[in-house]
């Protein structure tokens, strides 16, 4: 059974790294598409960018 957690944990692991990489290309693609130099800059302008959104479709 000690065997099988391992093997389990090591999946696991594998599948966290990818995800990260995932989730890394994809803020840095929007990064690139946003001209935000970190992610927490690209974070505030998403965060008014949809703001504006909502703000425009209930006035």
């Amino acid at each position: 059974m000690g065997r099988r957690s391992k093997e389990g944990e090591r999946e696991s692991l594998v599948i966290r790294l990818e995800l990260r990489g995932y989730l890394k290309e994809k803020f840095d693609f929007l990064m690139k598409l946003y001209g935000a130099s970190t992610y927490k800059s690209l974070v505030e302008l998403l965060i008014t960018e949809r703001y504006e959104q909502i703000k425009n479709k209930v006035v």
